[in-house]
């Protein structure tokens, strides 16, 4: 009879142990992306941040289309990151890059790269959705696109 109170006892203590490390990863993995984190202080928005990991190519614009649709014709550098405050929902996200700063001023026959890359996502309120475009690289007039990464 001891022995099954014994049993029961820390059969109990560990099941409660391992349910306070479930609910405390999961408010850590939140806390980590919360959209507080990157400035949206409203509680009913989420985070939208874009990082521009490449060492080629300057981020030209962002389009979002799902849940609302927006854009934002912004210049992000190589190296920097923007945030936007969005709605939660589902969403397409597409960012149009080059290895241009500004496509307007080119010359006649100058070879430049104007491309886009697309990713689908959802996000909830009060979170954040990171997103990194990295790599490529553009030789002559050869180049290698860079990859868009959910993070």
């Amino acid at each position: 009879m001891r022995i099954n109170k014994t049993i029961l006892t820390i059969g109990g203590v560990l099941l409660v142990a391992i349910i306070v490390c479930l609910v405390f990863s999961y408010l850590t993995y939140d806390v980590g992306r919360s959209a507080s984190r990157y400035g949206i202080s409203d509680k009913t928005k989420s985070a939208l941040v874009i990082e521009n990991n490449t060492s080629e190519f300057y981020i030209l614009g962002i389009y979002l289309s799902g849940e609302e649709s927006q854009e934002w014709a912004t210049v992000i550098p190589m190296g920097e990151k923007q945030v936007f405050s969005i709605k939660p929902g589902s969403y397409q996200l597409k960012i149009r890059y080059s290895d241009h700063a500004d496509l307007e001023n080119l010359g006649f026959l100058t070879w430049y790269v104007d491309a886009n890359k697309s990713i689908d996502f959802g996000i909830r309120k009060g979170l954040a959705a990171i997103f990194s475009l990295e790599g490529g690289d553009v030789s002559g007039i050869m180049y290698d696109p860079p990859n868009l990464i959910s993070k």
